[in-house]
């Protein structure tokens, strides 16, 4: 299927358009929130044209601003479910 070239060139539309799709998200002001509270937490460094935040420690770690955001919204998401699936004391 992947041989002809029309697959090939809608596969990889597709893809980017996936991708387009998923960085374009729209924050809620909570989420927004959420990322300043943990950005702050960072030193914000401007790397390559991108925004990087690193922590200090025995080995450093950065993240882009991309990747920061998404972390951010994962953690809402997983904490949110998990909260969802408790059940009620009693």
């Amino acid at each position: 299927m992947a041989k002809n070239p029309a697959w090939r060139l809608a596969l990889a539309a597709f893809g980017a358009l996936l991708a387009g799709a998923c960085a374009t998200q729209p924050t809620t002001p909570l989420l927004e929130r959420k990322f300043q509270q943990t950005a702050a937490q960072y030193q914000r460094f401007q790397h390559e044209g991108k925004v990087v935040y690193c922590k200090k420690g025995a080995v450093p770690k950065c993240i882009t601003e991309d990747g920061l955001r998404r972390q951010v919204e994962d953690h809402e998401r997983n904490r949110n479910s998990v909260s969802y699936w408790r059940s009620p004391p009693g």
